[in-house]
């Protein structure tokens, strides 16, 4: 049985951890929007992607020609899976 995608996560950033809620494409659209207001999310995956094996050597692959909603659960899958990301404690 698959893992259900939590309703939140955050990741630890630069200064102060990022906290992303909704669903798996409204979580990478909020990355994107954090980044650079309009950037769609394919991009925002590959970027993030890249960045994560460039700068720390985690390795989170995605299926390039999925759908983008596929392709976003599969990237928040894969960040909590690494450990990039961490489900946020609901209240």
């Amino acid at each position: 049985m698959t893992r259900k995608i939590p309703n939140a996560i955050w990741m630890p950033a630069f200064r102060n951890p990022s906290c992303y809620q909704g669903t798996p494409v409204e979580m990478v659209q909020q990355m994107a929007d954090e980044m650079k207001p309009g950037l769609g999310l394919d991009d925002t995956i590959d970027l993030i992607a890249r960045f994560l094996a460039e700068d720390r050597g985690v390795r989170v692959r995605t299926p390039v020609e999925a759908p983008e909603d596929i392709r976003a659960e599969a990237f928040v899958r894969g960040l909590l899976t690494e450990g990039v990301a961490q489900e946020m404690p609901e209240a």
